[in-house]
């Protein structure tokens, strides 16, 4: 690692990346210039960030869906019968986080699994 002029600290980094990569690749590696294999490790890196993205992007979309599938089944007249769920929804709206939204669905979960809460609300249906 010496030889690409990197920190100790980007050692762990950069090894992982390398690590990934299949024998050919590597070999390919081994017979371009410091400034060709910086940019392949730039480019590899870039390239694993926009991967975790995508993921975290795919996250955020399966749980905006959850949560408007279950906000579908509240018809306002429920949800004024209702304000405690009505204040988590509105909690739900407004928060930008994904993990404090998934703490807020599972809250509504919970009151929705208390069998007396939930005839209530099916009557109310």
């Amino acid at each position: 690692m010496k030889v690409l002029d990197l920190p100790d600290e980007q050692d762990n980094p950069i090894r992982e990346i390398l690590l990934k990569q299949d024998d050919n690749t590597l070999l390919e590696l081994s017979k371009k210039s410091k400034r060709e294999i910086q940019n392949f490790l730039i480019q590899a890196r870039k390239t694993e960030k926009d991967l975790k993205s995508n993921e975290l992007n795919i996250e955020n979309q399966k749980l905006d869906v959850d949560i408007k599938k279950i906000k579908s089944v509240f018809t306002p007249q429920i949800l004024e019968k209702n304000p405690d769920i009505a204040d988590e929804f509105q909690k739900l709206d407004s928060e930008k986080d994904n993990k404090n939204k998934d703490e807020i669905l599972q809250s509504i979960l919970t009151t929705l699994k208390d069998p007396k809460r939930l005839k209530t609300i099916i009557d109310q249906l």
